[in-house]
């Protein structure tokens, strides 16, 4: 079976405990948040909804707070929005991206068996207004052995992710560089 080949951002691989999933808001982004993408802190806070500021993550950022699972209406304005307009203050749901958690993202080009346990980047790829989904993937390209995002540790084995040597092969990954590991004050 051919590999579906649209990026879905980050989605952990196994159901995260509700008490660990994180709440923050996203007031200072100048650019969309989608479910899937991977986020660090904005800098702000909000003392109207006494949370910490997140934003989009880019390519190389190395304080990864976590990814985005979901977001909570501020008012019944808000309640069929399926992503976080920049501009727009959202309550926004994050599984954190501790050092435990996998995730699984698509890669943005085929890899080999061989491209397994080396680390990359991530592609901050704009998300899909009319589903609300990232469109964040693993950046082939930016293989390396020191200074990178993400580890990457398996490709999913299910029958819709065919592997090795194909376009949109689903991978197991872990974040290295994040707030968790070695982050501002670590």
């Amino acid at each position: 079976m051919a590999n579906a080949t649209t990026a879905f951002g980050f989605r952990p691989v196994k159901e995260p405990d509700p008490s660990s999933i994180l709440t923050f808001v996203a007031v200072s982004g100048t650019a969309n948040l989608f479910v899937g993408d991977a986020v660090v802190p904005g800098g702000t806070g909000s003392a109207t909804y006494g949370f910490a500021d997140v934003v989009r993550a880019a390519a190389g950022d190395t304080n990864v707070i976590g990814v985005v699972v979901g977001f909570e209406p501020l008012s019944p304005d808000s309640l069929t929005s399926k992503y976080g307009a920049t501009g727009a203050a959202r309550l926004v749901k994050v599984v954190p991206c501790s050092p435990h958690t996998e995730f699984e993202v698509q890669a943005n080009a085929s890899m080999a068996i061989t491209d397994l346990g080396t680390r990359y980047d991530l592609v901050a790829t704009g998300g899909d207004t009319t589903d609300g989904f990232s469109r964040m993937a693993l950046d082939v390209a930016s293989a390396a052995t020191t200074g990178k995002t993400l580890w990457a540790q398996r490709f999913i084995n299910r029958p819709d992710n065919e592997y090795p040597g194909v376009t949109g092969i689903k991978v197991g990954v872990y974040f290295l560089e994040s707030i968790w590991l070695n982050g501002p004050g670590v």
